[in-house]
């Protein structure tokens, strides 16, 4: 006798300790609750009406990097998540696609996001031309050469801030155009 496929899929799932995937013995939401309702109380449906969150620091500037993830839903303590008004609410595609970094809010919505590089102070700046400044000498001195005394210059004034002697000055000079005599 030959078997249709929902037979033979029915005996291959039979055997000790084994439960057919039909008609299972149980029914885990006997009215057909679904899933969310069941994970979220009516307090927090009505508090957080969307599901998903990201928050920010809405007194900094924007675009400003997200501060944090919520799927408010499925958390059993959220006396520490923010109000609503105070994050933007997610779509489950927004939500899914999420990183964990490299995400900003500006003007209510989610958006890609570098955080601005700090300035370095010249006294840095200075510390690391001094790195291209030994570059040059070592070339200089390889090829029997000596610096002009406009690279002199540029040297002394760049060691003298890199050194923190000079903290009048607010810019690096800029190179000089001849380098080698």
């Amino acid at each position: 006798m030959s078997e249709t496929s929902s037979d033979a899929l029915e005996n291959e799932a039979s055997g000790p300790g084994v439960v057919p995937l039909r008609n299972p013995p149980y029914a885990p939401f006997p009215n057909g609750v679904p899933t969310e309702a069941l994970l979220a109380t009516e307090a927090t449906r009505a508090t957080w009406p969307a599901r998903y969150y990201a928050s920010y620091d809405r007194t900094a500037p924007q675009p400003t990097p997200v501060t944090g993830w919520w799927d408010v839903w499925d958390m059993s303590d959220v006396s520490n998540v923010p109000p609503a008004a105070d994050m933007v609410a997610l779509a489950e595609a927004q939500w899914s696609a999420r990183l964990p970094f490299g995400a900003g809010v500006q003007d209510g919505q989610v958006v890609a996001y570098i955080p601005p590089s700090a300035p370095l102070s010249v006294q840095v700046q200075a510390q690391n031309e001094m790195s291209w400044i030994h570059q040059q000498a070592s070339l200089a001195a390889a090829m029997g050469q000596s610096f002009t005394q406009a690279m002199r210059d540029y040297v002394t004034t760049v060691s003298a801030i890199a050194a923190g002697t000079d903290t009048t000055t607010g810019a690096l000079p800029a190179r000089p155009g001849d380098i080698m005599a």
